[in-house]
C-alpha cells in the first residue's frame, strides 16, 4: 500500500467531501428562498442529492484516513525502534573496533576500503542518513520500505550527496570513542588489523573469538622511528644492514603461474646481509605463567619472494631463552631461490611446540641477501611478520582464592583482599525444610550469609600485581565475575553485584551489575549470578568487583541472601 500517497488522497476526498456538502446546502437553502415552487423544488432536490452524496463520500473517507492514520502511527513506531537499532549498531561498531585495536591514524584508511564495516557499515550509511541526516518528511521515508517500490529520486540523490560526509561522521565518532588509548612502552602498538576480522565479529563472536586469540603480537608501525624501514615495523625489531623499504620490484617476464600480487610494499635486502631481530620479555606481555604452564604452540611466519634475474638467500629462527638469556628451545630455517626462478610469495613459518618450562624470552630473527652480490636490492622480499601464541584449549585463570589465614571467622574463607562491610556471618547454610525447589541441588557444606542491614564487600584487584598487565592490553581476555546465591523460604531477600574495569587513574572503562529479588516463600534454590565484559579497550589496570545482599523483612539474625563460589575469570578461550 502506497501509504503517503493514500494518505493524500483520503485527505483530499475528505475535504472534497466538505465542499460537496457546503454546495448542497447552499443550493438547498437558495431554493428554499425562491417564490417559485415549480423551480425551487427541482433545485432543492439537486442539493439535497448533492449534499447526501457528498457526506458518504466524506464518511467512506475519514473511514479510510483512520485506517491509514493507524498504519502510519504503526510506521511512525516502527521508526522509532529503527532509530534505537541504529544506536546499537553505532555501539556494536565502537566496540568491534576497541577489541580489534583500531587506532585513529588508521581509521581514514581502513574506511577508504568501503567495506571496513561490512554489513553493518552499509546499514547504516542507507538507514542513517534517511532517518536521522537528511531530515526528510516521514512519508518519503515510508516509501523506503514499501514492497518493491524504488526511493524516490531525490532521495536517492541525497544518499550519493551525503555518503561521505556520513563515512567521515562514523570514523570522527570511532575516533572519539578511542582518543584514550594507552601507548605501551610510549609507542604505538598497532596490531594486525584484518578487514577479514572486521566481518568475522559481524557475523559469528565465536569465529571472531578464535580470531582473536591467534592475533598476532607484531606491530606493523611505529611512528617514532628514524626512517621508512623503522616507522613500517614494530618498535622493538632490531635492523641491522642496508635495509629498503618500497613497492616490491619484480622481472616482469618471470612470475609463477600462481603468482598473487599480494602486497603494495615490503622489506628488500641487498647484496650483504640483512638482519632484523627482536627480543620479547613474557611478563610484558603477561604470557610468563601461561607459556610456562600450558606450552601453547607458538608461531613466526614471514611471506617472501624472490627476484628472478637475481639468486638470494632468506633465513629465519625463532628462540625461547630463560631468565638468564640461555637457549631452551629454538627452530631455525633456511630458504635458496636460484636465479631465474619464478616468482611467487610464499609464507615460511617455524612452529615450536614442545619446549620444557622457565622460559622467559622469545626471540625471533630473520634475515636475507641476494647471493650474486649486485648492486642495489635485488635479494629476497619479506612482507607481513607475525609471531602468534596460540591459546586454544587453555583454561579460564581464576584470580580469586578462598584460604587467608590471616583472616577472622568471616574473612579467613575468602580472598585476603576482599573488604568485608557489614554483619556477615560465614556458616553451614540452613533453609526451610520443605520449601525448596524441585531442581534443588546441596552444591555448598558452608556459605556467607547476610543479615538484615546490608553486608558488602569490595574487592580491587591490581593486575600489575598479578602479572596479567601485558596480557590484558594485548589479548583482551573475557572478564566473567559469577557467585552462587540463594534465599532462605520464610523471608524475603536482595542481592546485587557488579564488575568494573578502571584504567590507571581509576577512571570507568567498563562496567555491569546484576541482582536478584527473592520474595517471601520462594522455593530455596542455587542460582548462578554472571556478570561478562567480552569487548574493551586497552589500558585496563584495575578489576573491582562489589557484592552485597540482606534481607528485606528486617528480621534479627541471618536470613538474608546466601553467597557461595565465588570466582573472577579471566578466558582466552
Amino acid at each position: 500500500m502506497k501509504v503517503a500517497q493514500d494518505l493524500d488522497s483520503t485527505s483530499n476526498q475528505c475535504e472534497k467531501g466538505r465542499i460537496g456538502m457546503g454546495i448542497g446546502l447552499g443550493i438547498g437553502l437558495m431554493a428554499a428562498a425562491l417564490p417559485f415552487a415549480a423551480v425551487a423544488t427541482p433545485i432543492f432536490v439537486l442539493g439535497a442529492a448533492i449534499g447526501i452524496r457528498s457526506a458518504k463520500n466524506l464518511t467512506d473517507a475519514t473511514n479510510d484516513n483512520n485506517i491509514l492514520v493507524e498504519h502510519y502511527q504503526e510506521l511512525q513506531e516502527f521508526f522509532v525502534s529503527l532509530n534505537d537499532e541504529i544506536q546499537d549498531v553505532y555501539q556494536n561498531i565502537n566496540s568491534i573496533c576497541h577489541s580489534l585495536d583500531v587506532l585513529p591514524e588508521r581509521i581514514n584508511e581502513l574506511t577508504n576500503k568501503n567495506n571496513i564495516f561490512s554489513k553493518i557499515f552499509l546499514f547504516v550509511i542507507e538507514f542513517l542518513i534517511i532517518a536521522r541526516n537528511c531530515h526528510l518528511p516521514l512519508k518519503h521515508i515510508i516509501t523506503i520500505c514499501e514492497a518493491n517500490r524504488p526511493p524516490p529520486s531525490n532521495l536517492e540523490n541525497l544518499l550519493k550527496r551525503n555518503k561521505d560526509e556520513l563515512a567521515g561522521k562514523v570514523t570522527n565518532v570511532i575516533a572519539e570513542n578511542l582518543k584514550h588509548f594507552d601507548r605501551i612502552s610510549n609507542q604505538t602498538l598497532d596490531y594486525q588489523i584484518k578487514l577479514m576480522a572486521i566481518e568475522t565479529s559481524a557475523s559469528s563472536s565465536n569465529e571472531y573469538r578464535a580470531y582473536r586469540i591467534r592475533r598476532n603480537i607484531l606491530a606493523d608501525s611505529n611512528p617514532n622511528g628514524k626512517n621508512s624501514v623503522s616507522q613500517n615495523a614494530d618498535y622493538r625489531w632490531n635492523f641491522v644492514g642496508p635495509w629498503k623499504y618500497g613497492i616490491p620490484v619484480f622481472l616482469h617476464t618471470h612470475y609463477d603461474p600462481e603468482f598473487e600480487d599480494k602486497f603494495d610494499t615490503c622489506y628488500e635486502t641487498s647484496c650483504s646481509n640483512c638482519t632484523k631481530t627482536m627480543t620479547i620479555d613474557l611478563d610484558d606481555i603477561g604470557m610468563t605463567h601461561i607459556i610456562n604452564t600450558y606450552q601453547p604452540l607458538i608461531t613466526f611466519s614471514e611471506w617472501v619472494v624472490n627476484r628472478a634475474d637475481c639468486g638470494s638467500i632468506y633465513q629465519s629462527s625463532i628462540c625461547l631463552l630463560d631468565a638468564s638469556h640461555r637457549v631452551i628451545a629454538v627452530e631455525k630455517a633456511k630458504t635458496e631461490f636460484q636465479q631465474w626462478q619464478l616468482q611467487k610469495w610464499e609464507k615460511l613459518e617455524l612452529r615450536i611446540q614442545s619446549y620444557p618450562s622457565e622460559i622467559r624470552y622469545i626471540r625471533i630473527e630473520s634475515s636475507g641477501k641476494d647471493t650474486q652480490f649486485w648492486a642495489g636490492h635485488y635479494g629476497v622480499k619479506i612482507a607481513e611478520s607475525e609471531l602468534k601464541i596460540h591459546l586454544d584449549g587453555i583454561p579460564p585463570m581464576n584470580l580469586l582464592n578462598d584460604v587467608n589465614p590471616k583472616g577472622d571467622d568471616v574473612t579467613r574463607y575468602a580472598d585476603s583482599r576482599w573488604h568485608f562491610n557489614g554483619a556477615w556471618k560465614y556458616d553451614v547454610p540452613v533453609f526451610l525444610d520443605n520449601h525448596f525447589h524441585p531442581n534443588f541441588e546441596d552444591k555448598f557444606e558452608y556459605c556467607f550469609e547476610t543479615s538484615y542491614m546490608e553486608c558488602k564487600k569490595v574487592i580491587e584487584i591490581d593486575l600489575k600485581k598479578v602479572g596479567m598487565l601485558g596480557l590484558m592490553d594485548y589479548f583482551r581476555p573475557s572478564i566473567i565475575f559469577s557467585e552462587w546465591v540463594i534465599n532462605r523460604a520464610d523471608c524475603g531477600s536482595k542481592y546485587q553485584c557488579s564488575l568494573t574495569l578502571l584504567d590507571k587513574r581509576h577512571k570507568i572503562i567498563a562496567e555491569i551489575s546484576d541482582g536478584r529479588q527473592f520474595r517471601k516463600w520462594h522455593l530455596q534454590k542455587w542460582e548462578k549470578v554472571k556478570l561478562e565484559i567480552h569487548a574493551y579497550p586497552p589500558g585496563v589496570r584495575y578489576i573491582q568487583i562489589t557484592s552485597s545482599g540482606q534481607d528485606t523483612q528486617f528480621w534479627e539474625g541471618h536470613y538474608g541472601v546466601k553467597i557461595a563460589g565465588s570466582e573472577l575469570l579471566l578466558k582466552l578461550t
